[in-house]
């Protein structure tokens, strides 16, 4: 067993990790120096009873990650705009503007379902996002008018059991907490580096949409 996680860990898991092909990047490398992945190795073959001959492909190697108990994870970002809760709000609604503040690359309107053509897409609308190469659809679950969105994953290849929420908070100079919020399952190999990726990538977003924010406001 501890052969197999060393081929994992050192071919097949640079392609899924966030730096790697299967998340638009070009790194080939693993993130795991050769200490890391042969400490992991042992501690897996210590829990783990020995199998049959280890796998020889990449194709084998997707298998046993796809057979890996999944883990809770989660992230929680909290940023504050000196915009209006009804300017941060059209932003979060409209599909189409989600590329020009966050840290998605554009929005695939080829597999997105039910995108409203005003900017104000409604519960049960599917937006997917590309980022790189890789393409992740989110299904609207919840909307209160300026305070709540919330959304699932409708498919995405990284993680499962995705529910989001984003909580609209008006300050008292008329600007706007964001609170930004999510669970979601990953194989306990993703668990390495999602948790800690995703909680920045967050952040990133929320800052975005805060600062878009800022410069969307009406001049005085």
């Amino acid at each position: 067993m501890g052969d197999d996680v060393r081929k994992y860990l050192a071919l097949f898991y640079p392609q899924v990790s966030f730096r790697g092909t299967a998340f638009g990047g070009t790194s080939a490398r693993s993130p795991f120096t050769g200490a890391e992945i042969n400490e992991y190795a042992r501690t897996k073959s210590c829990r783990t009873a020995s199998s049959s001959t280890a796998p020889s492909t990449n194709r084998d190697a997707a298998r046993i990650h796809s057979q890996e108990p999944s883990t809770m994870h989660k992230y929680d970002v909290t940023v504050t705009t000196s915009a209006s809760p009804e300017i941060v709000w059209k932003l979060l609604v409209d599909a189409a503007s989600w590329p020009l503040w966050s840290k998605v690359d554009s929005l695939d309107t080829t597999r997105s379902v039910g995108l409203d053509p005003g900017g104000d897409d409604c519960v049960g609308a599917v937006r997917a996002f590309r980022t790189g190469r890789t393409v992740t659809g989110e299904r609207l679950t919840e909307k209160v008018e300026q305070r709540l969105l919330a959304y699932e994953d409708a498919f995405n290849s990284s993680m499962r059991n995705y529910h989001a929420r984003i909580e609209l908070t008006p300050t008292a100079t008329s600007g706007t907490v964001i609170h930004w919020y999510g669970t979601y399952e990953t194989s306990r190999l993703l668990g390495w580096v999602m948790p800690r990726y995703l909680q920045k990538f967050m952040q990133g977003m929320a800052e975005g949409l805060a600062r878009y924010a800022e410069e969307s406001k009406p001049t005085q």
